[in-house]
């Protein structure tokens, strides 16, 4: 669950800077993805998909 939360929330994020709507930065993107890293490993241990 937690995984596709931060999938979507990076996906709306570059698609918004596309855009030009809304610009986050550089690094908070990087952040997610880190943590979408680290909650893809837990998850994996856990025995999720």
């Amino acid at each position: 669950m937690q995984t596709k939360n931060y999938q979507k929330y990076i996906e709306r994020s570059r698609a918004a800077r596309a855009t030009g709507d809304y610009v986050p930065a550089e690094r908070v993107i990087k952040r997610l993805e880190q943590m979408l890293a680290k909650a893809k490993v837990r998850s994996k241990k856990n025995g999720a998909v």
